[in-house]
């Protein structure tokens, strides 16, 4: 549970951050595998 509220929270603050540009070219499922990557 706590891996998928961080991953959520990640996603979020990723959207905030980055472009609307960049939200819609990468999809958030994307977004949070990338995040998991790194």
């Amino acid at each position: 549970m706590e891996t998928q509220a961080t991953g959520i929270r990640a996603a979020t603050t990723i959207d905030s951050d980055k472009p609307a540009e960049q939200k819609e070219q990468i999809p958030k499922p994307s977004l949070m595998m990338q995040n998991l990557k790194r």
